[in-house]
């Protein structure tokens, strides 16, 4: 909704995710403002290093969408996700070495 992104190659290292946090424009929302209490921004960052793992760690793992995300006060929710195999996957031969 925002076009608010950013990116970094894998595997995340938890500055990297610290980093892709604070630069996107909605960062001061999410740690509070105009009075406003923040949200579980740690949580956030556990969120973007546990997806890098699951990717580094998969290689059958082509795409991953986890969108909307949402964040509460306390923890957080993936509303919706979607997760693609590669081809060879899906057709049931299995990842070359």
């Amino acid at each position: 909704m925002l076009k608010d992104i950013t990116f970094r190659i894998i595997p995340l290292r938890r500055l990297d995710a610290e980093e892709m946090v604070h630069e996107i424009q909605g960062y001061p929302l999410l740690i509070g403002a105009r009075g406003q209490s923040g949200y579980d921004v740690p949580a956030l960052i556990d969120l973007l290093l546990a997806v890098s793992r699951l990717v580094a760690e998969r290689p059958e793992v082509e795409e991953l969408d986890l969108n909307p995300v949402r964040l509460y006060k306390e923890g957080l929710l993936a509303l919706d996700a979607r997760l693609i195999q590669k081809a060879a996957v899906r057709e049931g031969h299995g990842l070359p070495e």
